[in-house]
C-alpha cells in the first residue's frame, strides 16, 4: 500500500509540474497532452488521440478545436476511410 501511495503522490506532483510548464505557454494540461501524443505518435485521428490521453468523448472536441484555433494543430481528411474521420 505504501508503494501505491508513493506512486500516486509522485504522479500528482508530475502532473502539477507539467501543468505549470504548459501554463507558461498558455496551454492546459489536456492541450499539452494532445500535443505530446501527436509529437510522440505522429498523425492520429481525434478518436486515437482521445484514447491516448484518456479524455472523454465530450471534452476532446473542445480541446482539439482550441488547438486548431490557436494554429497548433490542423485537421485533415482521413484518407484511410471514407473521409469522415479527421486527423490532427
Amino acid at each position: 500500500m505504501k508503494i501505491v501511495i508513493g506512486l500516486h503522490r509522485n504522479t500528482n506532483e508530475l502532473d502539477r509540474q507539467t501543468g505549470r510548464i504548459a501554463g507558461k505557454y498558455g496551454l492546459t494540461l489536456s492541450q499539452f497532452a494532445v500535443l505530446e501524443a501527436l509529437y510522440s505518435k505522429g498523425d492520429l485521428t481525434v478518436g486515437e488521440v482521445r484514447e491516448k490521453i484518456l479524455s472523454s468523448v465530450g471534452t476532446i472536441p473542445v480541446i482539439v478545436n482550441n488547438l486548431v484555433g490557436r494554429g497548433y494543430v490542423e485537421r485533415l481528411a482521413d484518407q484511410r476511410t471514407s473521409g469522415f474521420a479527421s486527423f490532427i
